[in-house]
């Protein structure tokens, strides 16, 4: 699997300005701290609501996800709720 890069984009509508975070290759243990900068930077934005494509993660990379929402909770953006399975 490829190394772990992004493509993150603040977007405004309606509901106010969101994060939108899409991770490409592996978020794992070893890139762990190159995506937990990624979603201090987000925090630091202060949106509305950060949004994270969350396919391709393994069980550290979702360590670093756990980690951040309790940051983002902590700066008051609030965390999505998953969407129900269609």
């Amino acid at each position: 699997m490829e190394r772990f890069s992004h493509h993150t984009r603040f977007v405004s509508g309606q509901q106010g300005e969101r994060a939108v975070v899409q991770p490409a290759g592996e978020l794992d243990l070893e890139s762990g701290s190159d995506a937990e900068a990624l979603l201090s930077l987000c925090i630091a934005g202060r949106p509305d609501l950060i949004s994270v494509d969350l396919t391709l993660l393994d069980r550290a990379g979702l360590e670093v996800l756990e980690a951040a929402e309790h940051r983002a909770d902590d700066a008051g953006i609030p965390s999505p709720s998953p969407a129900a399975p269609s």
